[in-house]
């Protein structure tokens, strides 16, 4: 099975690579190099930029700690490696959400309250998303009226609606002692009375956490700022590249371009729906493919200069994890 799934991402990395080529290759990539060489140092502002919408994440997702919460800066570290977890590696978006639970529960987080608190976050993503994504909509009707891309964004934007519902209500009803019961079924030789105590220890977290009304739309709005605030990255690039764009066409850039990167989450890194969302969006907006493209690209130095520094302090983080466990007696 683990065999099947690594063939299947390296396929869906193969497709998604060729994809992003012939964007490039169709763009005009002596236009696109022109772009990038010409903004040189100057695309270095949005790597510089990167930290604080992370920081708005890692905010968010500390008010889902009750009562309790760890340190901020243990959390900012944890939000950043989860991003980088889930902008470079093949984990459909939701691996790197296991690695910063299990990073935070790893220094003296109870495991409930940080399966809790990610499960709730991963939830305030994916309703935040699809805000901002028709948010984008409205935006892009105000200003160049109906386009080709708002019918099959609206219509993916209401499919997820529905899926956030459903997912919603699962953790209202117990969705972790629902997972328990299911793996018994499947394994009847399996023995899992922890299994069952941890399941109900983060089910019945969850159900406090969404009675406190007040905590839960501060979390929100709080996710909500990261995800406008990503839109700066998109203002800074295009100022760097030469090709300025007012915040409302930043902001429908981004949003849409997210909705497009949420939808290819099985591609690793979206690469090739990213550049393709974006080279679509920007054409709707009357910029060229290949300001696009290099947009794009800065998108992609900021993943890979944020991200594998992030990888590397995973990795440093794990191998003093087993260290740590290697010494107890």
């Amino acid at each position: 099975m683990r065999g099947r799934t690594r063939a299947v991402a390296a396929l869906l990395l193969i497709v998604g690579a060729a994809v992003a080529t012939a964007i490039v290759i169709h763009s005009g990539v002596g236009d696109v190099l022109a772009l990038l060489r010409n903004a040189g140092s100057g695309l270095l502002v949005v790597v510089l930029w990167a930290p604080v919408p992370i920081a708005f994440a890692a905010a968010s997702w500390r008010l889902l700690f009750a009562p309790e919460p760890p340190p901020p800066f243990r959390l900012l570290i944890a939000t950043w490696i989860g991003l980088a977890v889930n902008w470079l590696l093949p984990v459909a978006q939701i691996g790197g959400e296991v690695v910063k639970a299990r990073w935070v529960a790893q220094r003296g987080c109870p495991g409930s309250s940080a399966g809790a608190s990610v499960v709730i976050d991963q939830t305030f993503q994916a309703l935040t998303q699809v805000l901002f994504a028709l948010a984008g909509l409205v935006l892009m009707t105000v200003i160049i009226g109906q386009t080709q891309v708002t019918l099959p964004i609206a219509v993916g934007s209401l499919v997820f609606a529905v899926l956030i519902v459903l997912f919603y209500r699962l953790q209202r009803t117990g969705l972790f002692a629902l997972f328990s019961r299911g793996v018994q079924r499947i394994a009847p030789t399996f023995h899992g009375a922890g299994w069952d105590d941890a399941a109900t220890a983060i089910d019945d977290r969850i159900r406090g956490l969404y009675r406190d009304r007040l905590r839960m739309a501060a979390s929100l709005a709080l996710r909500m700022g990261f995800r406008v605030l990503m839109a700066g990255e998109v203002w800074l690039a295009m100022m760097v590249l030469g090709h300025p764009v007012s915040i409302a066409e930043a902001l429908v850039i981004e949003s849409l371009t997210q909705m497009a990167r949420g939808a290819a989450f099985a591609i690793p890194g979206a690469l090739g729906a990213q550049e393709g969302a974006l080279v679509l969006v920007s054409s709707a907006l009357g910029i060229g493919p290949e300001v696009a493209v290099a947009l794009a690209a800065a998108k992609r130095l900021r993943e890979v200069c944020v991200g594998v520094p992030g990888l590397l302090a995973w990795q440093i983080g794990e191998s003093g994890a087993v260290r740590r466990l290697l010494r107890r007696p």
